[in-house]
């Protein structure tokens, strides 16, 4: 049943994605969060660690994240994410 929510595109349960809301059981692509997912792409094709990334998120985006944070955001970010 989850594996068949998830192909759906629906939210599974557990923590909101970064980037997501969740509208009726559906993810749902929040154009703010996206912007600044984009940023952190554009942060690692320079050259910036994970690391690095996190330190600027929890400077300039008063987010907190874990390094392992923004590794998991990149990577989900172009593809179907396990843990969604």
């Amino acid at each position: 049943m989850k594996q068949l929510k998830k192909a759906q595109g629906k939210f599974t349960g557990g923590k909101r994605a970064f980037g997501y809301d969740v509208i009726d059981g559906v993810k749902v692509p929040r154009e703010d969060e996206q912007a600044v997912i984009r940023q952190m792409q554009t942060m690692r094709e320079a050259g910036a660690g994970y690391r690095d990334i996190a330190q600027w998120m929890r400077a300039t985006q008063e987010r907190k994240m874990t390094f392992m944070g923004v590794k998991r955001t990149l990577i989900c970010a172009d593809a179907v994410c396990p843990s969604t």
